[in-house]
């Protein structure tokens, strides 16, 4: 990197680990999203069953999952607003911490919260962001199934649920997301355990699939928005 003061350039080395981790970032975000897609595309292609759960939406809970996950998450920034440097800790800022590279802050000083769940890495990228959130919008069903199996079936009570709930919690944060995340998906856990308590397993992945079908059609929306219209969202954001 180069900086010219006064006509006279100044030589400034980037530390090594900083080098290291942008080539191995860089590569991630073209290989990862590549090989996720591909993971996903070929099984929802080869196997239609995804088809099914979007014909047995339980229109009543979708209606209250609605309400409740907007909720959620207007609790989550509020939680942060409350400890940003607790509730905003995670893998990113470990690797931050590791690497050198200092936390950005918002005008008000406020620090940004830096959290991206590394399997979605793709999801921002130009276009190709619409076709790999589509493509994760066939793989839900399998991926609330196979949750859900690992988390609640055979939850006994409250006790091994609240357990069981944390480590929902704690796999997010495994895979990039701040302790906020964590929080959120723990309180979406206990009721996932308690749809798991009422109306068994079934009920349960069909409610986890919805939960998840409503993030990504958020997410969905904002990056078509993003890559046709990209000066319409940032000025969303900068408001």
């Amino acid at each position: 990197m180069k900086v010219k003061v006064d006509k006279e350039e100044i030589r400034i080395e980037v530390p090594i680990p900083i080098k290291v981790w942008k080539v191995g970032t860089t590569i991630l975000k073209i290989g990862l999203p590549v090989g996720v897609f591909i993971g996903m595309a070929y099984p929802s292609l080869t196997n239609l069953s995804w088809i099914e759960a979007y014909r047995r939406i339980n229109w009543g809970l979708l209606g209250f999952q609605i309400i409740f996950i907007p909720l959620l998450l207007l609790c989550g920034i509020w939680l942060y607003g409350l400890h940003p440097g607790l509730m905003g800790f995670g893998l990113w800022t470990i690797v931050n911490w590791l690497t050198g590279k200092k936390q950005e802050h918002y005008e008000d000083g406020t620090p940004k919260l830096e959290g991206a769940n590394i399997f979605l890495w793709g999801i921002d990228i130009k276009y190709l962001g619409i076709g790999f959130c589509l493509a994760m919008m066939t793989y839900l069903p399998q991926l609330a199934a196979f949750e859900e199996d690992e988390f609640r079936q055979g939850t006994t009570g409250w006790p091994d649920a609240m357990i069981r709930s944390l480590k929902f919690g704690l796999v997010h944060m495994a895979v990039g997301l701040p302790v906020v995340a964590v929080l959120i998906a723990s309180v979406t856990g206990l009721f996932l355990s308690y749809l798991y308590f009422v109306g068994g397993l079934e009920l349960c992945t069909q409610a986890h699939f919805q939960h998840n079908l409503i993030l990504f059609s958020i997410i969905l929306v904002l990056i078509t928005i993003r890559s046709l219209w990209p000066s319409k969202i940032e000025h969303l954001i900068n408001q």
